[in-house]
């Protein structure tokens, strides 16, 4: 498994595993990702343009994707709670793996990107989000050694519980 930055030729594959993860959500009754066709190709084609997309390559198959940026997200700036670090931070969204990919380590390379990538830049901290009812990220979340910090609200005004991970 490798991960690399998106581009274009991986959008296919991009898409496919947030459907793979939209139709995980649906199964399990998370209204995560079920409404307003977010994430979509826009959102995606979006984290490419501005250099934020990656996904994990095996045998030139994409099988995850995040989004994965080093700037302010403004979706954190309310927090019902407190953040554990104040300063620059590094943000990933949006990941999603293929169903028979899911434990393999794949999700796990995003976080250790953003974290050797943001002690280079002078990042303080990851922070990542997750609707309540998303078990599976919320351990993984967890597992990875993110603390829960409190709630924020995202774009489409829906409640998400909030992580950070001081660097």
């Amino acid at each position: 498994m490798r991960l690399v930055m998106a581009d274009e030729h991986h959008l296919p594959g991009m898409l496919a595993c947030i459907e793979a993860a939209r139709a995980y959500f649906k199964e399990k009754q998370i209204p995560q990702w079920q409404s307003n066709h977010y994430p979509g190709r826009e959102d995606l084609c979006a984290d490419i343009a501005k250099k934020n997309a990656y996904v994990v390559i095996e045998a030139d198959q994409v099988i995850a994707t995040a989004a994965i940026q080093f700037t302010q997200d403004p979706n954190y700036d309310k927090i019902d709670g407190a953040w554990i670090c104040n300063g620059k931070y590094a943000v990933i969204h949006r990941i999603a793996v293929l169903p028979k990919w899911k434990g393999q380590q794949a999700a796990a390379l995003f976080v250790a990107f953003a974290k050797e990538k943001g002690k280079t830049i002078g990042c303080k901290s990851l922070r990542i989000d997750t609707h309540c009812q998303n078990i599976a990220m919320i351990r993984f979340i967890e597992k990875c050694g993110y603390r829960y910090c409190g709630v924020v609200v995202v774009g489409d005004g829906t409640k998400r519980n909030a992580y950070e991970l001081p660097l």
